[in-house]
Formats: C-alpha cells, sequence, structure tokens
C-alpha cells in the first residue's frame, strides 16, 4: 500500500490539516491524519523541485518527518495485518481503524455526516417554508459536488475552520456565486452543524468563530421625473427595435410592473 501526505489548504496564513492519501492498485483514499502543520516549514508541492512535505533544516523537520513516519508506519501494519486476519480488505476499512485509534471514531455505529443531514431534514422539515427546505436540499448537493471537485472528506472528524474555507473557496471561485448567495448557503449548513453538535455528532465549540462573506449594500437608482420626460420624448424612429425597447421600459416605470410581465406579448 502507497501512503503519501500533503496539506488540506495550503495556502490558509498560519497552519493546515495534514492529509494522508493511501492507495493500491485498485483505488485511492485521502482522509484527515488528524495532525496540523506550520505552512511556513512545508513544501507547497506546486514547484517541481519540491518533493517532499517538510521543509529541510528548519525548528519542526524533526518533529514533523517523525510525525509522518510513524502515520505511515502505522497505516502500512493495519494493512498487514487486515490482509493476513481477512485476506481482503478495503482502503476505508485501514483508515476506520487508524480513526478509531486516535479517538476520532469512538464506536461503529457513529453517525455519518450523510446520515444526520438526512436526519436532520426529516426532523426540521415540519418548521421550514418551502424555500428554506430547498436551499437545505440545494446545499446537500453543493458538498457532494464539492467532494467530488476538490476530492476533500466531509465528515465531522475533519470540519473545522480550514474545510470551512475551502468550502467558502468553492462557492466563489468554482461556481461563482455572489456573496449574498454562498452566505445563504452558509447559514443554512451552519444551521444543521448546531444541530449535530447539539446532539452530539459534532465537536462545534469554535463554530461562532467561522465567518460569513463581507456583502456589499446594493444602491437602488431611480430615474427623476424630467429623466423619464427626456425619455418619453426622445426621437428613436429611426430604429423600431430601440423604440420598442423603450416603450417597453416606460410601461414598467409607469405601471410599476417588471420586465417579465411583458415577456409573453
Amino acid at each position: 500500500m502507497n501512503v503519501s501526505f500533503y496539506l488540506l489548504t495550503p495556502n490558509a496564513k498560519t497552519q493546515s490539516q495534514l492529509y494522508v492519501s493511501i492507495s493500491n492498485k485498485s483505488s485511492r483514499l485521502r482522509f484527515a491524519a488528524g495532525e496540523e502543520f506550520l505552512i511556513k516549514y512545508c513544501n507547497s508541492r506546486e514547484k517541481k523541485g519540491d518533493k517532499t512535505l517538510v521543509k529541510r533544516n528548519t525548528p519542526f523537520t524533526l518533529e514533523y518527518n517523525s510525525i509522518l513516519n510513524s502515520i505511515s508506519d502505522n497505516l502500512r501494519l493495519l494493512a498487514m495485518q487486515l490482509q493476513r486476519e481477512q485476506g481482503e480488505y478495503s482502503l476505508q476499512d485501514v483508515r476506520n481503524i487508524y480513526w478509531t485509534r486516535i479517538g476520532w471514531i469512538d464506536d461503529k455505529n457513529q453517525v455519518t455526516f450523510a446520515n444526520a443531514f438526512e436526519q436532520y431534514k426529516e426532523a426540521s422539515r415540519i418548521h421550514w417554508s418551502v424555500e428554506f427546505y430547498k436551499i437545505q436540499c440545494a446545499m446537500e448537493n453543493h458538498l457532494t459536488e464539492f467532494k467530488k471537485a476538490r476530492n476533500e472528506s466531509v465528515e465531522f472528524q475533519n470540519f473545522n475552520k480550514d474545510l470551512w474555507e475551502s468550502i467558502i473557496s468553492y462557492f466563489v471561485l468554482d461556481l461563482k456565486t455572489a456573496n449574498s448567495t454562498t452566505n445563504k448557503y452558509l447559514k443554512s449548513l451552519k444551521r444543521f452543524l448546531k444541530y449535530s453538535a447539539k446532539k452530539g455528532y459534532f465537536n462545534g465549540r469554535d463554530l461562532d468563530d467561522w465567518k460569513y462573506l463581507k456583502e456589499h449594500e446594493v444602491f437602488k437608482i431611480a430615474l427623476k421625473e424630467h429623466e423619464v420626460e427626456k425619455l418619453i420624448n426622445l426621437d428613436l424612429s429611426a430604429s423600431k427595435r430601440l423604440e420598442k425597447v423603450r416603450d417597453l421600459f416606460l410601461l414598467e416605470i409607469l405601471l410599476g410592473k417588471g420586465f417579465q410581465t411583458f415577456t409573453k406579448y
């Protein structure tokens, strides 16, 4: 079994979760290793020369390499034990036993993130409007696509501020949603996380410190009466198309109706 490491958020300001990638001939699995490294003592691995994660000759070189070697040895040993005991095993088995040993999984019946989300929707739907229920379902779908696009795990064990910021990055950079739209989904997600924390599925100690995006105030500009009169008197006879556009716009102003009202005419 091959084992390698990378930082979940290498562009973060100070530190990042350490992630491990394990693979065999048929599959690959990436998951949180339960450690965090200071970014300035690690290579970004974006340059061709950066073949190792930990930088050389720093105060943390020995400590970080020792952590990586220990995790790598433990994972390979787990795989060997499973191979001897079961013959065949999955990479998920290796991960789950590893997480159990570092205290991230207390028992085999622990509720998964996806199961908790379904439970949350069913328990709360009666109190929601139809629109809010659609937002929750959309957020769930976005998380599914986020996992595929970023190759990141979304589980309670690895849900922290770094993952929160990675989700924000996905909305802004990949989906190119406006800040207000992104915040709408983030608020629905945080509401679910608070529900999960109350149920004991998730440790939400610093949840209130996870910030939303800043929203810019929208300025509404209205035409003044003399400007409307100028538009009415404007000679557009040379262009029938512009004349029709102007007339429809004036109808919207005078009747107080939106553009959609006139699209069927």
